[in-house]
């Protein structure tokens, strides 16, 4: 899914998997609720819309424990409290709590100085500053902490985390202002285990020296280090001793002299080399020598016949992705001498109908993505000799026999036929699958009538996440679709569903996440909001029936958190309306009639925005 601040055609993700491979592009805007959170006013105005928040109606599970309500409350009111003193485990329940809520501020933050935090996740909190890094420094007993995407981190803001010294796990990727020298600290952290220090342009060699030199480092990331040459995989060999987990992945500059060095790294576990373009097939061969791994990424590489054949000696491999790789039907016969696989990706290679002979050589298999490898029938009753509790055939073709197959794959958990006209033909295979928890049918040929008959299905019951993004699914199937009522993702981009249809999954109280762009929905439809208590994730773009008038429901709203009105009829004069949502930190109003003064009044009243997304260039985040 693409943001919600995001410009006109993006391609769309359609599946758990990348959208770098088969898809289509649509001038529509996806949402995407961004994680991290903006500064909240604490003032008495915002306590109030904390009470708000903290009233809104209780899900059907059992009340929540005696300390979790203290803690809630204790967040509600933190805005009045002056100052305090917590034991660690109740000061981190806090932190957790009031980071949930979008409640979390550099306020709140200072008020927790006394509390001992062990654990800090600020992910993608582009107001960390100064303030931020002296409050965080101040916990020494600190044991993890995340500030990834933090934009104004420098490196003396490193070089002071590096005085933490009991801190045992550090996660600053995309950090750009980071520069070789402010690595040079690392070497305080003594006690560091796992380092993330992912799309970082700016570390050279220089700087992985120097993170070479952390004595019990057992887990390192370096994905999309771009200035990352063979010559710094060559100081991670240092770290031969304690090193069991890395990712190199979209290290672009990487050769085989790389895979040589990595030889040394016998303790290894688990590696990932995908989209390394430059390492050969018989580069990656070498990778055969790392003898305990258990988890093996080499898509989007050379990786080829060779590769294959030395892969097939790493007898402990678990997870293994030859992704948009040169395998293919001729070499994947020898993957059926990794007895242990659980895991398995070929999506976008050309094996065909070759994996129904390798499936039954793998008994303990459970995860199979096979997306536009042509999997034919033969593929999904040879499945049938594994338990898979995950199975993806996104862009494959089957006849009504291959449906009929599914009907013994009982113990699937997640389905994705996204891209398949499979209903063209039959759905009733699918009837027997009461496991089932996620189902993507985008673009698949479903139809009402099917529709219908899938989503009444009493196996149909423990679904969570359904994808029905498909024109051919209109209002008609909603009273199916709102059966389901453990669902709490619902994806009905395309779907011709009206105020109507909106009316029937009313019904849906555990819903959070919906998408319906059709054109369908009206200010009739946003006045039926109120009936989704949990809503987090809203996208009704390309409603041009969406004016100002029923802006005011989003307020019925609390936990809403990414909202998507692009090229609807909203105007400037719903702007006071949109900045009473009270947790708003993505939104979308790309063609919409708005203009720069707009933009200020809405970042005036949502202060905690983290994304907003306009057609001028005035309105984005600096």
């Amino acid at each position: 899914m693409g943001s919600a601040c995001s410009t006109p055609n993006r391609r769309r993700h359609r599946s758990s998997t990348s959208s770098e491979q088969k898809g289509k592009c649509r001038p529509m805007h996806r949402l995407m609720m961004p994680p991290g959170r903006h500064q909240t006013r604490n003032t008495h105005a915002d306590s109030v819309t904390r009470l708000r928040i903290a009233r809104r109606p209780h899900s059907s599970g059992p009340p929540p424990p005696l300390v979790q309500l203290c803690i809630q409350a204790v967040a509600l009111h933190l805005p009045t409290i002056a100052e305090l003193r917590l034991p660690p485990e109740l000061g981190q329940a806090l932190l957790d709590e009031l980071r949930e809520r979008s409640w979390l501020d550099f306020a709140s933050l200072s008020k927790l100085q006394h509390s001992g935090l062990l654990q800090v996740k600020l992910r993608n909190y582009a107001q960390v500053d100064d303030r931020w890094i002296r409050q965080i420094v101040l916990h020494e007993c600190l044991l993890h902490l995340d500030l990834s995407g933090s934009a104004r981190l420098k490196d003396q803001h490193l070089e002071s985390i590096c005085r933490l010294s009991r801190l045992r796990e550090l996660r600053i990727s995309r950090c750009f202002n980071l520069s070789d020298s402010s690595f040079g600290s690392l070497h305080q952290l003594s006690e560091l285990r796992a380092l993330e220090v992912a799309e970082n342009p700016q570390l050279t060699t220089a700087g992985i020296a120097r993170a070479a030199d952390l004595p019990r480092l057992e887990q390192l990331s370096l994905a999309g280090c771009s200035g990352l040459s063979s010559r710094a995989v060559a100081e991670l060999t240092r770290l031969r001793s304690t090193l069991t987990k890395l990712d190199l992945s979209r290290c672009a500059e990487l050769e085989d002299e790389a895979v040589r060095s990595l030889q040394a790294l016998t303790l290894l576990q688990a590696l990932s080399l995908a989209c390394c373009h430059k390492l050969s097939d018989q580069g990656l061969s070498g990778v055969a020598r790392l003898e305990e791994l258990t988890s093996l990424d080499l898509s989007c590489t050379a990786a080829a016949r060779e590769t294959v054949d030395s892969v097939c000696r790493l007898s402990r491999l678990a997870c293994l992705s030859l992704r948009g790789t040169a395998v293919d039907s001729a070499s994947l016969s020898r993957l059926g001498a990794l007895a242990s696989l659980t895991s398995l990706s070929l999506h976008s290679c050309d094996v065909g109908g070759a994996t129904a002979n390798l499936l039954p050589r793998l008994p303990r298999l459970r995860t199979l993505d096979l997306s536009y490898s042509d999997a034919t029938d033969e593929v999904v009753r040879a499945a049938a000799s594994c338990a898979l509790t995950s199975l993806s055939l996104e862009g494959c073709a089957l006849t009504n026999e291959g449906m009929q197959a599914f009907s013994d794959l009982k113990q699937l958990e997640t389905l994705n036929l996204s891209g398949m006209q499979v209903f063209q033909i039959s759905c009733c295979g699918l009837l027997p699958l009461s496991s089932l928890t996620a189902l993507n049918l985008f673009s698949s040929g479903l139809k009402d009538a099917e529709a219908v008959q899938l989503f009444r299905a009493p196996s149909m019951q423990l679904l969570r996440s359904l994808n029905l993004d498909t024109r051919l699914v209109s209002d008609a199937a909603m009273s199916a679709v709102a059966r389901l009522q453990k669902l709490t993702s619902l994806d009905l981009f395309g779907a011709r569903v009206s105020d109507r249809g909106l009316r029937e999954l009313t019904k849906l109280k555990e819903l959070r996440h919906l998408e319906i762009c059709s054109g369908g929905i009206t200010d009739a439809g946003m006045r039926l909001l109120p009936s989704f208590p949990d809503m987090r994730n809203l996208n009704f773009g390309q409603n041009g029936g969406i004016g100002n008038g029923a802006l005011d429901a989003l307020e019925s709203l609390p936990l809403l958190e990414a909202l998507n009105l692009s090229h609807t009829s909203v105007s400037g004069g719903g702007v006071p309306a949109l900045g009473r949502v009270p947790s708003l930190t993505s939104l979308g109003l790309h063609g919409c009639s708005l203009d720069a003064a707009d933009a200020a009044v809405l970042r005036a009243l949502l202060p905690r925005i983290f994304c907003l997304g306009l057609d001028f260039p005035e309105s984005r985040p600096k």
